[in-house]
């Protein structure tokens, strides 16, 4: 019974220090897990209650990635599961709190996570009753960390709780933290220990019982032998194993009977040396026994073994005493006490005490493990937090880089950054090694290397990992070049968000050791962490950009909106100057047809100066409303263009430069063989001087005192070209990318930005093409080619004259007399019949009054802009009365807001071969039609 109790003390004491050791651990763990959880944020999310939201995804991911490293073991012999909840609750009302963060993080022996239907996080807000949990309670009283005594037991495994409180920053309580761990292992380890306990419980138990039988023999034979000598009971009084007697010299004279248990009877010992049976350790001898007790010494306990008839050798100790007579030794009494099992039992509580302190060292390496773990997570969240608070993708890697080079000091380290366009890989940020082999490599670290010729490359844009240890062995090129500067080993990780591949973060090794699975495993949540980052700076670099692409299509909308003002007025402008040319051009014509020179060449000078007001106007017009496609192309010599331009803006290139201490050398180098292009001379006219202006001015910002604009024409393939090369500023390749885009301009409030688009917009119209060639500091080309087509000139030199028609009757309707009374006149030389009227009402009542009188009009004439009853209202009547009538619109206004059911529009002036060529075309049309009908 009381063996029993001895036992179960000594369960008792070892179970509660494994469950206090184990208690301690978690306490440790939940405490460390209140450090990654700030009260503020914490609060945010309570309040918020929304799982999607960043900061509680933040949170819990970190307290994911902390439970991920404090998980148990589950590769220890037994344990097939392993699992680590950690949980915030806050007081609501009573017994009823509130979760707010719930993570669970399990894996089995096959390293795969499992969570089950009951093992689902909780959602934030969620109540939870915690009457049932004491220590929890405690915990939040007291504000200290505390955790169950007692293990939870269910279907998952063998659970048990710690909590620790989460104070704010006046040391307020505000929630309870707490981590639910498997601890399979402690249940593993008490059943072990209880195992040992039954064990030694029974050992003891059947060592007593066999003692107790011994006892009870001897003491039978006690009984027995009690008549026997007074000697022979003290022999017996001692309850030795083995009793000798001894002679001085040590032979035998006679053995108790337990010398049977090693194999010998005691007569066959009888007058054998007692040194054939044992074998005396240390420092005594037993000649040196002998001697003491002859002098009457009091000797001490010495070891001995002895051996058996089989050959085993038992430990043990020997006691012996001394038998005089007359003061002589004549017997000498030993007793040999087996230690067999004493020392096995020794050596078992030896072994166990090994086996405790490896388990101590074990359990000293793990809490180092957590705490270089905990010391990695806290770089890790600085990291990450640095790099989120840049904006701009090389500045938050290059932040990564530099935060991993204390952890990885003989580490290379590189961020590349993948072009899906090209196929390429962009070095984003690396440590000076990486930079110097780089540099060595391909000498400019931002030059873009193919994606291909990285090892493994396919691995890491389909998502997966890559570990070398041997670069030299790989097919890639960059890889045995880095082999050849001495690395060795490798490993990368990708950069992989919502499916797109952004690039990878590596890490390279000249020396051993390769890179462990703690590493690795850090090193993969950093790139898991970076390639969030990357993309949210990606995200934002794509937002400034579509930001600034907004600010310009803003500044457009204002230049759109000044140049609709200007169009408006240039709009009435060119209408009353068309208006007032129409007489002068009318009658230079009719003076161009006179008998006399002299009056023809009048007629010829006027019809010059009404073609340059024309001209002045059409610039008016190109600010509200492009060219019109369909207008006819002259013949133009390129080479008289330019002498005409260069005179015209001497007093810019020449004059004006002098004014401001430059001086510009203008040289002509032109093809005398170069063949007439189509084209409108005006707007060629208008494109070259731009081009020259633009030249002056960047002459004038170089600011030497000298420079030279070069004029060169000439023919290439099938395209006459055009060049004005000048010794200007020049242009950096963004400014020649973006020179021919509408408003861009770097001459400030100075420029609109609208001159080299109107070359362009004129190019286009022409079907030629422009090249930029332009180099900062030394000077700028611009080449115009222009398609050559030798075949249509002459069909433009002599443009075909309307055929003659016969005399008809024309309605003419315009507000201005003096249209009215040029074009009647005009008409009226041509054998026409002419009815005029000033407004539309006035013109629909004479037209109807003609199909009265049944003298219909041939064609009606009519302005767009009247009072009263404006062009397009009288079409539309005219229209409702006779849907054949044939209606020509004469205006200066646009051609975009006519009708479109009218045969022909002229625009004023009008020429006089225009108007005979539409009254032509029409009077055909309706010829043919007539043919038709009958």
């Amino acid at each position: 019974m009381l063996s029993g109790l001895v036992v179960y003390a000594y369960f008792e004491v070892m179970r509660n220090l494994l469950r206090e050791e184990v208690k301690q651990q978690l306490m440790a763990i939940t405490v460390a897990a209140t450090f990654l959880i700030n009260s503020d944020e914490h609060e945010k999310i309570a309040q918020a209650k929304d799982t999607n939201d960043l900061l509680y995804q933040k949170t819990i991911a970190k307290l994911r990635a902390f439970a991920e490293q404090t998980l148990p073991e589950v590769r220890e012999k037994g344990i097939k599961f392993a699992g680590e909840k950690i949980y915030t609750l806050v007081p609501f009302e009573g017994a009823k709190w509130h979760i707010i963060l719930d993570t669970t993080v399990t894996h089995d022996r096959d390293g795969n996570g499992r969570i089950e239907k009951d093992e689902m996080h909780a959602s934030t807000g969620e109540e939870y009753d915690v009457s049932g949990l004491p220590e929890l309670l405690r915990c939040f009283q007291e504000a200290r960390p505390t955790a169950e005594t007692e293990l939870t037991i269910n279907k998952w495994g063998v659970w048990l709780s710690g909590y620790a409180p989460l104070k704010d920053e006046n040391g307020k309580v505000v929630a309870i933290v707490g981590v639910k761990m498997n601890v399979e292992n402690l249940a593993l380890k008490e059943q072990w220990l209880k195992q040992l306990s039954l064990i030694i419980f029974v050992a003891v138990s059947l060592t007593i019982s066999l003692l107790a039988l011994f006892l009870y023999r001897r003491r039978i034979a006690y009984e027995q032998l009690s008549r026997t000598e007074e000697l022979q009971r003290k022999l017996v009084d001692v309850s030795a194993d083995l009793i000798f007697s001894l002679k001085p010299d040590g032979t035998i004279i006679s053995v108790s009977a337990q010398i049977r248990s090693y194999g010998y009877e005691p007569n066959s010992l009888i007058g054998h040396p007692i040194t054939e049976l044992i074998t005396f350790e240390g420092s005594y001898e037993f000649d040196d026994l002998s001697t003491r007790l002859k002098e009457k010494e009091i000797t001490q306990t010495c070891n001995v073994s002895i051996r058996t008839a089989r050959g085993r050798i038992i430990q043990g100790e020997w006691r012996c005493f001394g038998v005089y007579e007359d003061g002589n030794l004549v017997e000498i009494w030993g007793v040999f006490h087996d230690l067999s099992q004493l020392l096995l039992l020794t050596k078992e509580l030896k072994n166990k005490a090994n086996e405790l302190s490896k388990l101590s060292e074990e359990q000293s390496r793990l809490l180092d493990d957590i705490r270089r773990q905990a010391e990695r997570l806290s770089v890790l969240d600085e990291l990450v937090l640095a790099a989120m608070r840049r904006s701009e993708i090389v500045s938050s890697a290059q932040v990564v880089v530099d935060g991993l080079k204390s952890l990885f000091p003989e580490t290379a380290l590189a961020v590349f950054q993948y072009d899906s366009s090209s196929k390429s890989l962009k070095l984003l940020a690396s440590d000076e090694r990486m930079l110097k082999a780089i540099i060595h490599l391909f000498s400019d670290p931002k030059q873009p290397i193919s994606a291909e010729s990285f090892p493994n490359f396919h691995l890491l844009q389909s998502g997966k990992e890559v570990r070398l240890d041997n670069l030299a062995d790989t097919d890639s090129e960059i890889g045995r070049l880095l082999a050849a500067e001495g690395y060795h080993f490798a490993v990368a990780f990708p950069f992989h968000v919502g499916g797109d591949f952004l690039g990878f973060l590596s890490a390279f090794r000249s020396r051993p050791p390769s890179f462990t699975e703690e590493e690795f495993t850090f090193l993969q949540r950093v790139a898991n962490h970076l390639s969030i980052v990357i993309y949210n700076a990606k995200l934002f670099e794509e937002l400034k950009r579509a930001y600034e692409e907004l600010k310009q299509a803003q500044a457009m909308l204002i230049q759109q909106e000044r140049l609709s003002a200007l169009g408006q007025m240039a709009s009435g402008i060119s209408h009353d100057i068309g208006n007032a040319l129409v007489p002068l051009l009318a009658y230079s014509e009719v003076l161009r047809e006179h008998p006399d020179p002299k009056v023809r060449e009048w007629g010829h000078q006027i019809a010059i100066a009404t073609d340059d007001i024309i001209h002045i106007v059409q610039r008016l017009r190109a600010f509200y409303r492009p060219r019109d496609p369909n207008e006819a192309l002259e013949a133009v010599d390129l080479n008289g263009i330019v002498k005409q331009v260069v005179d015209l803006t001497k007093p810019r290139w020449y004059g004006m430069s002098q004014r401001e201490g430059i001086t510009i050398e203008m040289i002509l180098d032109l093809d005398e063989k170069l063949p007439s292009i189509a084209g409108v001379p005006t707007e060629l006219r208008e494109a070259l001087t731009n081009l020259i202006f633009n030249a002056v001015d960047a002459i004038v910002e170089k600011g030497e005192p000298e420079g030279t604009i070069r004029i060169r024409t000439g023919r290439r393939d099938s395209h006459a070209f055009l060049e004005v090369i000048d010794t200007g500023i020049g242009m950096d390749e963004e400014t020649k990318r973006r020179c021919l885009e509408p408003f861009f301009t770097t001459k400030g409030e100075k420029g609109s930005g609208l001159g080299l688009m109107m070359v362009y917009g004129m190019m286009q119209r022409h079907e030629g093409q422009i090249e930029v060639e332009s180099e900062l500091g030394k000077g700028t080309t611009f080449r115009l080619l222009f398609p050559v087509k030798e075949t249509d000139l002459g069909k433009m030199e002599q443009k075909k004259v309307g055929e003659e028609i016969s005399p008809l009757r024309i309605l003419l309707v315009d507000d201005d007399p003096r249209v009215t009374m040029t074009l009647s006149e005009l008409l009226k030389s041509w054998g026409h019949t002419v009815v005029t009227a000033e407004d539309g009402i006035k013109a629909f009542d004479i037209f109807v009054s003609s199909i009265q009188a049944k003298q219909p009009f041939d064609i009606v004439i009519t302005d767009l802009g009247m009072p009263r009853m404006n062009g397009i209202e009288l079409v539309r009547k005219i229209r409702d009365h006779d849907q054949r009538m044939p209606i020509v619109i004469i205006t200066a206004w646009d051609k975009e807001s006519l009708p479109l059911s009218v045969e022909a529009v002229l625009n004023k002036p009008i020429k006089s071969r225009d108007l005979r060529d539409a009254l032509a075309k029409i009077m055909a049309q309706r010829t043919r039609q007539t043919e038709k009908v009958s």
